[in-house]
């Protein structure tokens, strides 16, 4: 963390930390919410019909940064089989789409701000059966996504973080389940250089858990199954924006040097506080 005779300086006397935290502000953009959504983050939940079961259960949490979490519960004889999605959504005139990777993004028509249309794979509303909407929930609902993803993942003295390649999300990793085995396989990696990213391919759990050092509660990932490492690949999807204020900046490049922090020093950060304007 940065001294505190720093961290008490305006937001306008640290411009030259600003600067050198460019590289991971490239695709910072404005927080504000898309005027035909209305307030973010926000929920969407719904009961919608389904050819083979009963119904399907939708949660779509629309967050405000440009990236989404979905589930989708196929409701069959009393039992539920979930199906999770995380991803980038975008908004073009009234129609929202989600992008998770597959092939065909979904796609909603936004009528208003409570309300989802689904659309069909064509892009265009569905005519026949009865209406397909999700509605706004009064607050953003929690959700813990069983997925695959494949991303970038560090290891350092001071803990792990992954970073998802199709949603920009990025999470610190618990050591617990297969977190260890992903812990190995990266310092097994002889060629990359000291605190360099490893794409990784795993199973994993996003879940709530309180937060060490800051208080209150933050998102982390529990890896359950560890599946391949990509040495020398990087990510070639577009990322979620990033929120400037109120995210966690770690410094890792003054101008052409890497910042490597040692064994018995923490690695610099900082978050930008929006009501104090300071660090």
């Amino acid at each position: 963390m940065l001294p505190s005779a720093v961290r008490r300086l305006p937001l306008r006397r640290v411009l030259v930390l600003i600067a050198a935290l460019a590289p991971r502000l490239a695709h910072a953009e404005s927080a504000s919410p898309s005027s035909g959504l209305g307030a973010l983050p926000a929920t969407f939940i719904g009961t919608l019909p389904c050819a083979d079961c009963v119904g399907i259960r939708w949660q779509i949490n629309l967050l405000d940064n440009g990236a989404y979490e979905q589930r989708a519960a196929y409701l069959r004889d009393g039992r539920d089989e979930s199906v999770y999605e995380i991803g980038t959504w975008s908004l073009n005139d009234r129609t929202l789409t989600l992008n998770g990777g597959r092939e065909r993004p979904d796609r909603w028509s936004v009528d208003n701000p409570n309300t989802l249309q689904k659309l069909g794979i064509d892009g265009q509303p569905i005519a026949t059966g009865p209406p397909q909407a999700l509605t706004r929930a009064p607050s953003l609902l929690p959700m813990e996504p069983r997925v695959r993803l494949r991303g970038l993942y560090r290891a350092t003295a001071q803990g792990a973080r992954f970073s998802d390649c199709v949603s920009g999300l990025q999470w610190p990793v618990a050591r617990e389940a297969d977190g260890r085995a992903l812990e190995e396989a990266y310092s097994r990696q002889k060629k990359m250089k000291p605190g360099g990213d490893l794409m990784v391919t795993l199973d994993g759990r996003i879940e709530t858990a309180p937060a060490a050092e800051r208080g209150g509660d933050q998102e982390r990932l529990v890896v359950e199954r560890f599946l391949h490492a990509s040495p020398g690949e990087i990510c070639l999807e577009q990322p979620a924006r990033t929120d400037l204020v109120q995210a966690h900046w770690e410094l890792v490049r003054v101008g052409s040097q890497t910042v490597t922090a040692s064994a018995s020093h923490r690695e610099p950060w900082i978050v930008l506080d929006p009501d104090g304007q300071s660090l």
